[in-house]
């Protein structure tokens, strides 16, 4: 469930740093912006430890870079809130492969991914309502929004049966 959460965080933040970029015109940073997200997706994949804390500096970079450049913050800060959560979620799946798997480790990790989840559902709420008070809403973040939702939605409702399940 870890290794979903991650994956499904970090492609979010990939996605949302990248196009932002892509829709304000600038394809080198975007460009940049993807591969680097692939090669700390695939990287991760590898179990590379420190990739997920370069990519978190990186997004921190891309994210004061695009509010430098004047691109809407809303697309910015969420993708900085995914990545910092696919982020602990890293840290999550590499300290459960030090401890034994029973019902206490997997009710610790219920709980871990909940309150992800709820961070990420919450900065793209308050994404949301930056984009509103700056008439910013785009036909993309009006498409982005509610498929974030309802896949935030999901790991919540699973995250919340496991834990009472076991």
């Amino acid at each position: 469930m870890t290794s979903i959460a991650f994956y499904l965080y970090a492609f979010f933040s990939v996605s949302l740093l990248a196009g932002s970029f892509y829709s304000a015109g600038l394809f080198a940073l975007a460009q940049w912006a993807a591969l680097g997200g692939g090669a700390w997706i695939l990287a991760a994949y590898q179990r590379v430890a420190w990739a997920s804390s370069a990519a978190l500096v990186a997004a921190v970079i891309f994210g004061a870079l695009g509010l430098s450049l004047g691109l809407s913050p809303g697309w910015l800060f969420c993708g900085g809130i995914f990545a910092l959560t696919a982020w602990d979620m890293d840290e999550l799946r590499r300290d459960l492969t030090t401890l034994v798997k029973d019902n206490s480790t997997r009710r610790m990790e219920s709980r871990r991914i909940l309150r992800g989840a709820w961070a990420a559902l919450v900065g793209l709420i308050l994404a949301s309502g930056m984009m509103a008070l700056q008439g910013a809403f785009s036909l993309a973040w009006k498409i982005f929004f509610p498929v974030a939702a309802l896949t935030l939605g999901a790991v919540i409702y699973f995250a919340q049966k496991r834990s009472v399940i076991h």
